[in-house]
């Protein structure tokens, strides 16, 4: 019996009851079992969770006031921003954005206003999408 299976059964996780009465018996009818089984339950016991721990309320204090110490300034620096509009970066983007739009326009009158040519079928994305619509139907 593998190691991975006596810990799901030491945790009594991940089992069916049927599982379970198997290793209770191969436990009692094996001692060498039996004995691998109770150093892995003395190793886990050893690493088992050791719950709450009390921290003294002047360490946490001191914890919470370096976490204040440390947000503050970008505290400061989110609500400052947050707050401002600045007219002068609105103008430069709406420029930008009007710049892109006429140059867009001026290629596609350029360009005749035609869109690209249809790909041809012997285009893998094309035959691939004409197989999968053709099992679809």
């Amino acid at each position: 019996m593998n190691e991975e299976t006596l810990i799901l059964y030491y945790y009594d996780d991940g089992l069916s009851d049927r599982e379970k009465q198997q290793i209770a018996a191969a436990l009692e009818a094996d001692p060498d079992l039996a004995a691998q089984y109770a150093a892995l339950s003395r190793d886990l016991d050893l690493i088992a969770d050791p719950g709450d721990v009390d921290v003294p309320s002047h360490i946490v204090q001191r914890m919470h006031d370096s976490i204040d110490r440390v947000a503050r300034p970008v505290l400061v620096d989110t609500a400052s921003a947050s707050r401002s509009f600045n007219p002068l970066s609105f103008i430069w983007g709406a420029a930008a954005t009007a710049a892109l739009a006429v140059g867009i326009g001026i290629g596609v009158y350029f360009t005749g206003g035609t869109l690209p040519a249809e790909q041809s079928p012997s285009d893998p994305f094309v035959r691939g999408m004409q197989v999968y619509l053709q099992d679809a139907r």
